[in-house]
C-alpha cells in the first residue's frame, strides 16, 4: 500500500467518531487494508486500524471471520502494540468460538498458542487482554487437555499479582469452564 492511501486511510481513522467508523469505514478503505494497517508501525493509526476491523469483523454474526482467519491470526502473531492485540485477541477468541477447533491445523495451533502463552509471560499486558488470553486458551484446552493445567496455574500466579475485579470475574468464569472440561 502506497504512503498516499496509508495517509487518507489514516485521516478517515483519526477523524471520524466511533459510530461512523463502526458503521461506514468502509466508504473509505476495505477490509484487508484495516488488517494490514494493524501492523503499522505508528501505535495510534494501528490501533484505529484494528479497532475498526475489530467492530467490521464482529458485525452481523461474526460472519467474516472465519473468511479472514488467515490475516486474523497473522496480525494477532506478530503484534506487540498492546491495543492491537486488544482487538485481535478478541477476534481469535470469537473465531475459535464459532469453529471447531480441530480444523485448526498445526501451525496455526501453534502460532494461536506460542503467542498466547508469550502475552500472558508479559508483565505488562493488560488486563483485557490477559482476559481475552485466559479464553482462548480455555477454548484450545478443549483439544489439548495439557493445556488445562498450565492455565489453572497462570491464572493462579496472575491473581497473585493483582486481584482487579476484571480478572477476578474472568479468571472464575475460565475456572469453571476448565473445571468442565477436565471432566471430559
Amino acid at each position: 500500500m502506497d504512503q498516499q492511501r496509508i495517509d487518507k486511510i489514516t485521516e478517515a481513522l483519526y477523524n471520524y467518531s466511533a459510530s461512523v467508523i463502526k458503521e461506514g469505514i468502509l466508504q473509505y478503505t476495505s477490509l484487508e487494508e484495516l488488517l494490514e494497517l494493524s501492523l503499522y508501525p505508528i501505535e495510534r493509526t494501528a490501533f484505529r486500524a484494528a479497532w475498526a476491523a475489530e467492530h467490521v469483523l464482529l458485525a452481523n454474526n461474526n460472519s467474516k471471520i472465519t473468511f479472514y482467519k488467515d490475516a486474523i491470526i497473522s496480525v494477532y502473531s506478530k503484534s506487540n502494540n498492546w491495543s492491537v492485540l486488544r482487538s485481535y485477541s478478541k477476534l481469535v477468541m470469537e473465531y475459535l468460538t464459532l469453529t471447531d477447533i480441530t480444523q485448526l491445523n498445526e501451525i496455526e495451533f501453534e502460532s494461536i498458542l506460542n503467542k498466547t502463552f508469550d502475552v500472558l509471560e508479559n508483565s505488562e499486558c493488560p488486563i483485557a487482554v490477559r482476559c481475552n488470553c485466559y479464553d482462548i486458551l480455555c477454548l484450545l484446552s478443549a483439544q489439548h487437555h495439557w493445556i488445562v493445567n498450565e492455565l489453572r496455574h497462570r491464572i493462579q500466579l496472575d491473581l497473585s499479582i493483582n486481584e482487579t475485579p476484571a480478572l477476578i470475574s474472568r479468571a472464575k468464569k475460565v475456572t469453571k469452564k476448565l473445571e468442565r472440561i477436565a471432566k471430559t
